[in-house]
């Protein structure tokens, strides 16, 4: 009982709060310019706050280590003796002590704990760090002129300081402990004063790093300063494999900044064919080569160790830096990320590139290059029919290279942007001149022969010309880029999937699941597709904390590229949709659940976001088996009630915004009909006594009465599909078809009515003042054209995105025959 009231005693007296969260009351690590914030937060809401002031002001005493204890002797009864025991005391305060020691070192950069750490008490480390800041204000007061001149690039001013105290081109100016030259190189215009400072620096002095170990070359290779690296090298080689205090060297600096040039100098300086990159550094730096989407330059490095690929790090949390997950993080790299116009795409799919690794043929180089969505094939007939032109061209390119190796001479001469002429053989000219006299047939054969053989060799011309504008012309050079950087990013891919299974096949769930889920999340189909080909147990084993699979999360997100691939698992596909998930809701439930509002097809307003809503639901109700259709989840609910609950928001929004624009619609087709009308009613010039027009026999007149008639017909037959809209009744499924087509209908039938409103106009103009003037014809194009083309401009991206979403709906298609599972 008495040694548990004092030890009660003892920690009323020492009090050891160890739940408390530094890190989150004092956010920021100690350094000289927040020195300020970091005492009153340290002092004030940690160490006061929890009544342990006292600890490193002095006013809580130590107690001594041992005491004085008398207890009887065991020996000689009714005797006594003293003993020296450990003091219950001592401990309790030395177990305080301890944890504010710890907090204040846990809150320090590097380079100031090192400086503190000796020192036992907290006591001591607090007054040890009050005087390391004094003695950084009196240094940085004493190098203010060495610094100011280092900005400035005066060497003058910094030479005579230099000379006065020669130890200054080694001393730390700044309060990250940074010297005159790591300051210099930050600039590359301050490239003759670093110059001149080396000169006056040993190869040891160029070494010395700032508070976190940076030398100047990890300064001048993160600022891309390559005259300075260059320089800096020259005088010590060894600089390219100093690490900071974070293990990370020179390259890792040029990787993160993505500067080429620098990457590829300091490489070849490293000479990482005798020394590849390896461990936590070089796996460091491949994260960072392949963030700043220098995926030709990691696949180097990989190549020269592919461990690399399978490499797992100390702490697990590290594995976000995997490049699986960087690319994961990058869907502007693959195909599936373009956003290109038909035009765009078509030039994207045509474009040859020479010395790209094409893993997706099978190391055959002679065949044609194939799409960088692997997915693309036999799926949909868009999909066949690209793939046939691609199949086409490339087989017309192989006959016309066969035909050239028959003909003897075939003549390229290249000028100025390549331009290409061809010649036939010398051989064929030498038939022809003997067929003169001996068979005439043979001859007119042969002419015709040579017709058409120079029509191939001109196509030939042409296909070579427009290869290089394809290459060269600057408004198609950023789609050349493009679709090398995703070549080099689906080669990447490919490689890292493989030595992940080949070599590392026990981690390869940790490796992959990262990248997996942000791919789908990112709707990358190209990385979860070969993720899925090279580790196939990722369909069923990977789930997020909701315990749902990749298809339902693409479900979820509605990523409808990554979804496609279901249609890869055949009959398994039912198996992996009726998976319950916590909620016990099945594909068709979480189909249900309305989209993340970022996530709702956003382009073409409410209705439509209703319409893509509706076909999800749609799709995945025909891809479930039945029983899931009528299954109900922990809530009782079947996947049509979720539907219906989720989207009543989504149903009244959409049926506002189609009603606002169908009223504003049949207000203007309302007034072109009424327009129009009285043009046909009284017609320019008026009639003759016959009641005939006067200008019938002109033909600008019938211009004028036909689009006159167009014009009357389709602006009221838009009203009435407006009027059609506005008496609707809104139900969900009237947002599938009826009401868009409808719409549809009525839109276009109104920019039909304006344009041929116009045409009249025009028309009539040019009869009553042209008289046959051609000079007035001119501007009464130009200046009817201005309204027509202004609508259209402002209403064609609304309507051409209805009747893609409403006619050609192909977002859910089997893209690829090859099987998953």
């Amino acid at each position: 009982m008495d040694s548990s009231s004092k030890s009660s005693s003892a920690n009323r007296a020492y009090p050891c709060p160890e739940y408390v969260k530094v890190h989150e009351l004092v956010p920021k690590k100690l350094q000289f310019s927040n020195y300020l914030e970091w005492k009153k937060q340290m002092l004030d809401d940690v160490i006061t706050h929890n009544g342990l002031r006292g600890f490193i002001d002095g006013t809580v005493e130590t107690p001594p280590e041992t005491k004085m204890v008398t207890v009887s002797d065991g020996a000689n009864a009714g005797s006594l003796i003293c003993e020296k025991r450990e003091n219950e005391d001592y401990v309790a305060w030395k177990k305080s002590d301890e944890l504010v020691r710890q907090w204040i070192l846990s809150r320090l950069i590097w380079s100031m704990k090192k400086e503190v750490s000796p020192f036992k008490t907290a006591k001591e480390v607090w007054e040890a760090l009050l005087k390391l800041v004094e003695d950084i204000k009196t240094r940085l007061n004493h190098y203010l002129p060495l610094y100011k001149a280092t900005i400035e690039g005066n060497w003058k001013t910094a030479e005579e300081f230099i000379e006065k105290e020669p130890e200054a081109v080694r001393a730390r100016i700044t309060p990250d402990s940074e010297t005159a030259l790591i300051v210099a190189v930050r600039v590359a215009r301050r490239n003759s004063f670093v110059e001149k400072l080396v000169e006056k620096m040993s190869r040891e002095d160029l070494a010395i790093g700032d508070d976190t170990g940076r030398t100047a070359l990890h300064r001048a290779a993160g600022s891309s300063n390559f005259a300075a690296a260059k320089l800096l090298v020259m005088k010590n080689p060894c600089l390219v494999y100093l690490e900071t205090h974070f293990k990370n060297t020179p390259l890792y600096y040029a990787a993160a900044r993505g500067k080429r040039k620098m990457i590829l100098w300091l490489m070849e300086v490293m000479d990482l064919k005798t020394k590849p990159l390896e461990g936590e550094s070089g796996f460091r730096i491949l994260y960072q080569l392949t963030i700043s989407q220098l995926y030709d330059i990691a696949l180097t490095v990989l190549l020269e160790n592919p461990m690399l690929a399978s490499f797992i790090p100390k702490k697990e949390e590290d594995l976000i830096y995997h490049p699986l997950s960087a690319l994961a993080n990058k869907p502007s790299s693959f195909e599936s990320g373009n956003n290109y116009n038909f035009l765009q795409g078509f030039i994207y799919s045509m474009m040859k590139l020479e010395n790209i690794p094409d893993y997706r043929r099978g190391g055959d180089p002679e065949a044609p290059p194939t799409s960088n969505n692997s997915g693309a094939a036999n799926g949909g007939w868009g999909c066949a029919v690209k793939i046939r032109l691609h199949a086409m061209f490339w087989s017309f390119w192989k006959v016309t290279e066969k035909f050239g190796r028959i003909l003897d001479e075939f003549h390229f001469t290249m000028k100025c942007n390549r331009v290409c002429r061809f010649s036939l053989s010398h051989q064929t000219y030498l038939i022809l001149r003997h067929a003169d006299n001996t068979r005439p047939k043979f001859k007119e054969s042969l002419l015709h022969f040579h017709s058409y053989a120079k029509l191939i060799c001109t196509v030939i011309a042409y296909i070579i010309i427009a290869n290089d504008f394809i290459n060269t012309v600057p408004l198609i050079k950023p789609i050349r880029e493009t679709k090398e950087l995703q070549d080099h990013a689906l080669a990447l891919l490919q490689f890292l999937c493989e030595k992940v299974i080949e070599s590392n096949f026990s981690n390869a769930d940790r490796i992959f699941w990262l990248p997996l889920e942000q791919a789908t999340l990112e709707g990358i189909p190209e990385i979860v597709e070969k993720i899925l080909v090279v580790y196939p147990y990722a369909v069923l084993l990977f789930e997020n904390c909701k315990k749902q699979s990749i298809f339902q999360q693409a479900i979820v997100l509605r990523q409808e590229k990554v979804f496609n691939l279901i249609h890869q698992l055949e009959e398994f596909r039912a198996i992996v949709l009726s998976k319950w998930d916590a909620s016990n809701n099945n594909a068709l439930h979480l189909a249900g659940h309305a989209a993340d509002p970022q996530q709702l097809y956003l382009k073409a307003g409410a209705a439509f976001q209703m319409q893509r809503e509706l076909q999800w639901f749609m799709e995945v109700k025909r891809l479930v088996v039945p029983k899931n259709v009528e299954q109900r989840n922990k809530d009782n609910k079947t996947p049509a009630q979720v539907f219906s609950e989720t989207h009543k928001d989504l149903v009244k929004e959409a049926e506002r915004w189609m009603k606002d624009t169908a009223n504003s619609c049949t207000v203007i087709a309302s007034l072109i009909a009424t327009v129009v009308f009285a043009a046909a009613i009284q017609v320019p010039g008026g009639n003759n006594d016959n009641g005939r027009p006067i200008f019938h026999q002109q033909r600008a007149f019938i211009i004028f009465g036909i689009s006159n008639g167009f014009a009357l017909f389709s602006s009221v037959a838009s009203v009435v599909m407006f009027l059609s809209i506005l008496t609707s009744r809104y139900a969900e499924e009237d947002f599938l078809f009826s009401l868009p087509n409808k719409f549809i209908i009525g839109l276009g039938s109104l920019v039909f009515s304006i344009l041929c409103t116009m045409v009249a106009f025009g028309a009539i103009l040019y009869l009553v003042f042209g008289e046959n003037k051609g000079w007035i014809l001119y501007p009464l194009v130009i200046f009817g054209c201005i309204p027509v083309f202004l609508f259209l401009f402002l209403q064609s991206p609304l309507l051409w995105q209805m009747i893609k979403s409403t006619y050609f709906s192909r977002i859910f298609d089997k893209r690829s025959s090859r099987l998953l599972l």
